[in-house]
């Protein structure tokens, strides 16, 4: 399972922010310090506001700062902002309609359907903590 560009994006934001809690941080700023393209990462702060994980702060001395804290802020919430878990729910055999639905059962689908659960489990109980606690995982 991979996450589209913009989900990946997002995570690299958000980390970068969580790393440094009690800055503003401009989208100039992130653009230059995670190399992405400036209007891409204007679009994606504003997605994040809109979603209520950032929040604004106009003027001089304004930018972007979390909501909350990043030990409150889950992984799920931000793939399911921006892609949510509809390529999760998909075929691991690429069939258009499943044939799950008309009662049978591809061969992958018992072992894919138990990881499918198990990765979904893991978003939904990792915080941006966690990927602040490990810089490995995105830098």
């Amino acid at each position: 399972m991979t996450f589209n560009k913009t989900t990946t994006y997002a995570l690299m934001i958000l980390t970068h922010m969580a790393k440094h809690p009690d800055m503003n941080v401009s989208a100039t700023m992130l653009s230059k310090d995670l190399h992405i393209p400036l209007q891409y990462c204007r679009r994606i702060l504003t997605d994040l506001t809109n979603k209520d994980l950032l929040r604004s702060i106009h003027g001089r001395k304004g930018g972007f700062v979390l909501v909350k804290p990043s030990k409150e802020i889950y992984i799920s919430e931000i793939v399911e902002a921006f892609e949510g878990f509809t390529n999760v729910h998909r075929c691991i055999m690429g069939f258009e309609n499943c044939p799950v639905e008309k009662g049978s059962h591809c061969v992958l689908h018992t072992s894919f359907d138990s990881a499918r659960k198990q990765f979904i489990s893991i978003l939904k109980n990792t915080t941006l903590d966690n990927f602040i606690l490990d810089d490995k995982l995105i830098s």
